[in-house]
């Protein structure tokens, strides 16, 4: 996990996009939602309940809004599938 921070418009969020296959946005309302219906949810948006030859790469942009962000990316939670896949994340 990756936290990424620093003054605005730097390219933050074009880095981290450029390097991961999901992307979800705090202040995106739709993906506000799948983020709020908990790990399931955050696990079938960022396709890791699918066997895939490599890992995606998670951005969850903006995380740092949400009061209870901590809990969402409990290690515990992050674990998916038959092989407990983790999901490596850069919140930025």
């Amino acid at each position: 996990m990756a936290l990424v921070s620093g003054p605005r418009q730097v390219g933050k969020t074009t880095t981290c996009r450029s390097i991961g296959e999901a992307y979800l946005n705090w202040d995106n309302a739709d993906d506000r939602r799948r983020l709020l219906r908990g790990p399931a949810a955050l696990a079938e948006a960022l396709h890791l309940d699918r066997l895939t030859a490599r890992i995606p790469v998670a951005v969850l942009d903006e995380l740092h809004k949400y009061s209870k962000w901590k809990t969402l990316i409990a290690p515990d939670h992050l674990k998916f599938g038959p092989a407990k896949r983790t999901a490596p994340i850069a919140i930025k």
